[in-house]
């Protein structure tokens, strides 16, 4: 999941939406989600964050590990990862979880666990950016 743009109330509720697709369609094979923000997206407020650590205790539980790659850099970068990193301490999400701030470090710590390669998994997403 690749996110660009402003938060939004409902994208936690969407998030939701997608995990619990992604589990039903991995029919209990290993399952691991990464997912992505772009540089230029904003950060969430308050009742964004909560609804996000709501979401991710539901779904948590679907996965054998969750990635989240937040690709802004220097203060802005560190804030954001920081704001996601104390979302996952209140979460305290029932799987390995994750922050990092480039897509080769969060697709090299999925595929650990996984049948793809961290290469083949970086392509992978560096394909659904450029789309």
């Amino acid at each position: 999941m690749v996110y660009r743009g402003r938060h939004r109330t409902e994208f936690p509720e969407l998030f939701h939406g997608w995990a619990l697709q992604a589990a039903a369609a991995s029919r209990g094979t290993p399952l691991s989600a990464i997912g992505v923000v772009e540089d230029h997206a904003d950060s969430p407020e308050s009742k964004e964050r909560k609804a996000y650590a709501e979401a991710l205790q539901a779904v948590a539980p679907k996965f054998d590990r969750l990635a989240q790659i937040i690709l802004s850099q220097g203060l802005k970068g560190s804030a954001y990862r920081a704001i996601a990193s104390t979302i996952v301490l209140v979460a305290r999400p029932s799987v390995p979880m994750k922050v990092f701030g480039a897509t080769t470090e969060g697709a090299g710590w999925v595929a650990e666990v996984g049948s793809v390669s961290a290469t083949e998994l970086e392509a992978f997403i560096e394909s659904v950016r450029a789309a």
